[in-house]
């Protein structure tokens, strides 16, 4: 009985993280072509105020920035009329699109945004002047507490605890028991072969957190999610994850 649950959650959790790899796609390719046609409206020369005031005006859910090439903020929808300058190239992100030529996403750890004060993770490229020289970053902010509120329900009470990482291997964010492991880096490894190469055990140092679940890669994202698979030994509510999971995760999908 016990390994025939063991086998069934392992199937269940890869069905609920198949979900949620293609909910986290859908989520990073929106904001990324919020950042693309922004980009592409306003470079090589922009009057990035007035481009983001225009965003603003439209209800965009993410708060766009203009990061010039020295550093400091040019714009942002957040307060586009402002005058205020803030130094954010010590950010990773800035770094990053500053040392190469390769224009790729970038998804920041949590970190707490200086324009807004919030607690946000950032989704950024670079920007490229017109003889193609690096000049600055385009940042789109989102606020993690608006994403623990749209996906907490998501693991649909059955234990499937879920985080989102980054290539890096850091939690950029989390719910449930992962939820207060945003910006630590969990060290992960395949457990066995008979499951997939996607099953994998988990821990996060200083023994905040340990177990096994599923890890899938965001169809063009640098972004993977780990879904926790519940206890065999310790969840009571196991039989129920058994019987329900499977059906539960398609009606999330058809959400």
């Amino acid at each position: 009985m016990r390994a025939s649950l063991t086998d069934q959650t392992a199937r269940d959790t890869r069905a609920f993280a198949f979900v949620l790899e293609n909910n986290i796609s859908n989520v990073s390719e929106d904001i990324d072509t919020v950042i693309k046609v922004l980009r592409a409206s306003g470079e090589p020369a922009a009057d990035w105020r007035s481009v983001l005031r225009n965003y603003a005006a439209s209800g965009g859910a993410a708060t766009v920035s203009i990061i010039g090439a020295d550093g400091i903020l040019v714009a942002s929808s957040a307060a586009p009329n402002s005058d205020v300058r803030l130094d954010l190239s010590d950010r990773d992100y800035f770094r990053v699109h500053q040392r190469t030529s390769e224009d790729r996403l970038y998804v920041s750890a949590p970190l707490t945004s200086r324009v807004t004060g919030k607690r946000v993770v950032q989704f950024t490229r670079p920007l490229r002047d017109r003889d193609g020289r690096f000049a600055g970053v385009i940042v789109a902010s989102l606020d993690t507490e608006r994403f623990a509120r749209d996906y907490a329900g998501a693991n649909l009470d059955l234990g499937g605890d879920f985080a989102v990482l980054g290539e890096d291997g850091a939690v950029r964010l989390g719910t449930g028991a992962l939820g207060d492991l945003a910006g630590a880096t969990l060290s992960i490894r395949a457990v066995d072969a008979a499951k997939g190469t996607d099953f994998v055990s988990f821990a996060a140092g200083g023994g905040r957190a340990a177990g096994t679940g599923v890890i899938r890669t965001a169809k063009g994202s640098p972004l993977r999610i780990l879904v926790a698979a519940p206890n065999v030994e310790a969840d009571p509510k196991l039989v129920w994850w058994a019987r329900g999971t499977t059906a539960g995760a398609l009606l999330l999908s058809l959400g």
